[in-house]
Parts: C-alpha cells; structure tokens; sequence
C-alpha cells in the first residue's frame, strides 16, 4: 500500500477523535493497527531479499486492521446518527 493511503486512513481516524470524543479508544484503536501495518510492511519490503515466502501481514495483520477498521467506522456511523 502507498504512503499516501496510510496518511489519507490516520487523518480520517484523527478527525473522528477530534468529532467524537467520547470514542477515542475505538479510533485510538484503528490508528494503532494502521500504523502497525505500515511498519510491518515497510520492515519487510526493506528486509526482504526475495526469499520470503510467507506474509504474516496477509494472513494475521490485515484482518486484524480490517476488523478494527470495521469496529471505529461502525462507531463514527452509530454516533453520526445520534
């Protein structure tokens, strides 16, 4: 995923902190993930010699930072509503 992704992804969570304060573990919650992401792939983009066969990201990490991401955005929709 490209930088800017990741970027366009946290400012969206932060503005959600700012807009729902009450919230801010759940949001606080995704932005970790997303940024854990970031670094896990950058660590293995950079470290990887071509030999690495096995994506711990793909199988762990992405539905961890999807189901988290799933969990703040159905919070931010609930307190829209209210």
């Amino acid at each position: 995923m490209g930088l800017a992704l990741y970027f366009i992804v946290l400012a969206v969570f932060l503005a959600l902190i700012v807009r729902y304060r009450r919230s801010t573990f759940i949001f606080a919650l995704a932005i970790a993930g997303w940024i854990g992401a970031f670094v896990w792939n950058d660590w293995i983009l950079r470290g990887c010699t071509g030999d690495c066969n096995i994506r711990i990201d793909l199988v762990l990490i992405a539905p961890l930072v999807l189901i988290a991401t799933g969990f703040a955005l159905a919070e931010a929709f609930r307190r829209g509503r209210k």
